[in-house]
C-alpha cells in the first residue's frame, strides 16, 4: 500500500502528468490509499482559497477516476507515531507521515524533508 501525500493527490486530480512522470509507474501499478489527514489538509487549502475543490470532492474524484480509496488502516496509532516526528512543526505532515508509518505503508511524496526524515517516504 502506498499513501499519497497532499501535493500528489492535488497533482493527480489536476492531471499534472509532467510533475508525476517519475512516479506514474507506481501510480498505475500499486495499491494506493488516501489518508483522512490528507483530505483534511485539502479541505484547509480549499478554505483559504488555494484549491478550487473541497477535500471531500477531491477524495471522491480520485476514487472515481483512479480507484484510490480513503484508508483508515493504522489510523488509531497515527497520532502516537506523529509524536516522534519532531523534525517538523507542520501538523499535517506529522499526521500524514505518522499514518503511513502506523499502517506499514509507503508515503509517496516529493517533499525532500519528509523523505530525509521519514523511513517510509519515497519518490519513485
Amino acid at each position: 500500500m502506498i499513501h499519497l501525500d497532499t501535493h500528489v493527490a492535488v497533482w493527480l486530480r489536476a492531471g499534472e502528468t509532467k510533475r508525476l512522470k517519475p512516479v506514474m509507474r507506481l501510480i498505475e501499478n500499486e495499491e494506493l490509499g488516501l489518508s483522512p489527514f490528507v483530505v483534511l489538509e485539502l479541505q484547509a487549502l480549499f478554505e483559504i482559497g488555494r484549491l478550487r475543490e473541497t477535500g471531500r470532492w477531491i477524495a471522491e474524484a480520485l476514487e472515481d477516476d483512479y480507484g484510490i480509496a480513503m484508508t483508515t488502516s493504522g489510523i488509531e496509532r497515527a497520532g502516537d507515531r506523529a509524536l516522534d516526528l519532531s523534525f517538523t512543526r507542520d501538523p499535517y505532515d506529522r499526521l500524514i507521515a505518522g499514518h503511513a508509518l502506523a499502517a506499514g505503508a509507503s508515503l509517496l511524496t516529493v517533499d525532500e524533508v519528509l523523505r530525509a526524515n521519514v523511513s517510509c517516504a519515497r519518490w519513485a
